[in-house]
């Protein structure tokens, strides 16, 4: 009867508001994931960065100590 129909459609309209609750948690969720691997990626980039700058003042290193090597090794022979 009428007020059959009037229930399920008010049960009808409930479920989609729950569905409608979901998908909103599910896109918040979404959101939270995509923000956690910018976060990620940023951070691997800086790791990265700094590897390489790492590397690059290490190689500098060897080289200024092959500098110096080589000047302390010219001095002692003039002396």
């Amino acid at each position: 009867t009428k007020q059959e129909v009037n229930a399920s459609k008010q049960e009808v309209n409930a479920a989609k508001q729950e569905v409608d609750a979901a998908k909103q948690e599910v896109n918040a969720a979404k959101q939270e994931v995509d923000a956690a691997k910018q976060e990620a990626t940023a951070a691997n980039e800086r790791a990265e960065n700094e590897s390489k700058a790492r590397i690059a003042a290490d190689a500098k290193v060897a080289e200024l100590q092959a500098q110096i090597k080589e000047l302390k090794e010219k001095y002692e022979l003039t002396n």
